[in-house]
């Protein structure tokens, strides 16, 4: 079982969050909308406003798990173009370390960190519908599929996806 810590990352810890994403859009590209070639040019000016939006907790929320000083997962919110919708993004395990709870851990985090914001009806992501963990990590928190869409994710193809979401504080 891995030993790990749920936090936010520092503005100056910016490498650690550049690194567990290009991580994921890496590993699995299928998983993401966004591609590996694109982000890595992003500058570094990028991923420090990211964290320090992510600290202000207005309309973005970002949470890594931590292993010692090694980021193993991470886990992305911010409000979406309904008001009173949360959308839950880029979540993501480091290989050696999935089923162990990290990812379990990341989502109740989010769960409860958007909660508090008191201003969320519900909150909805969209999952690519070969990701059966995902799916089934998803719907172990209460979200349900309201939806198919297909799209080109981050390998460059077409895969079809669902789009999920659950209701915050019972609003829904």
């Amino acid at each position: 079982m891995a030993e790990f810590q749920v936090v936010t990352l520092a503005p100056e810890e910016w490498p650690l969050f550049k690194q567990i994403r290009l991580d994921s859009l890496l590993r699995i590209p299928q998983a993401y909308a966004s591609n590996y070639a694109e982000v890595l040019h992003r500058p570094d000016a990028h991923w420090r406003e990211r964290l320090i939006d992510a600290q202000a907790g207005q309309k973005s929320w970002l949470l890594f798990a931590k292993e010692t000083d090694q980021v193993i997962g991470m886990i992305g919110a911010y409000r979406s173009a309904e008001d009173d919708a949360v959308e839950i993004i880029s979540v993501y395990v480091v290989e050696e370390k999935r089923q162990q709870g990290v990812a379990t851990a990341l989502m109740a985090a989010i769960l409860e960190k958007v909660a508090q914001a008191g201003i969320f009806r519900k909150a909805v992501l969209t999952v690519n519908a070969d990701q059966g963990a995902a799916v089934a990590l998803y719907r172990h928190f209460g979200f349900q599929i309201v939806a198919e869409k297909t799209g080109i994710m981050g390998d460059g193809m077409i895969h079809q996806g669902y789009l999920m979401e659950k209701a915050i504080n019972g609003l829904i």
